[in-house]
């Protein structure tokens, strides 16, 4: 699974990028506000999301980690695939992005295209809380790849939002090895 990329950009449109690594060409999909960021011939270095389907494989590239998190908590909400997650982040960044779940302005998250107030109503519902109680935020996202590993070890929502709630820490490892003696 391919989750860091560095090399030289040779092409680029407004959301999508073609990166040259060791003689190699990756089309790398971009947010819009990413792609502004980013230039033609600059020397780039991106955090990669792989989404491998029956038929495609695609990249999806940040710059920052927070944004990637948020890409990835936005992919597991029912009816949000790729391309409206991708929609979202470009039509506001990362800290409006939260703000408008957590503050439930779903007027804010009808902006971006291809989301309705269905769907931002379940963004909110499904969101708000782990984005609260988990600190996802450009300086604290180890607590949301703590919560996700522990769900992964088969533990409950509810009891991983309990067992990290006053958990005081410095790494995803210290945050786990906490949660673990919380939860056992």
């Amino acid at each position: 699974m391919i989750v860091y990329l560095e090399g030289e950009v040779i092409k680029k449109t407004p959301t999508y990028i073609t990166l040259k690594t060791y003689g190699v060409g990756y089309g790398v999909n971009l947010s819009l506000l990413t792609a502004a960021k980013i230039n033609k011939q600059d020397k780039v270095a991106l955090l990669i999301t792989q989404i491998i389907k029956e038929d495609s494989h695609k990249l999806y590239g940040f710059l920052e980690e927070s944004e990637q998190i948020l890409f990835e908590a936005l992919i597991k909400v029912n009816g949000i695939g790729a391309a409206s997650a991708m929609a979202l982040l470009s039509s506001m960044d990362v800290t409006s992005l939260q703000s408008a779940i957590i503050n439930e302005n779903a007027k804010a998250l009808c902006k971006a295209p291809g989301i309705g107030a269905k769907t931002a109503s379940r963004l909110i519902l499904e969101l708000k809380d782990k984005i609260i109680k988990l600190g996802i935020s450009a300086e604290n996202n180890y607590y949301y790849e703590a919560s996700e590993a522990l769900l992964a070890l088969g533990f409950k929502q509810d009891a991983v939002i309990k067992a990290l709630k006053d958990i005081n820490a410095n790494s995803v490892s210290e945050v786990i090895k906490l949660a673990l003696k919380k939860l056992s």
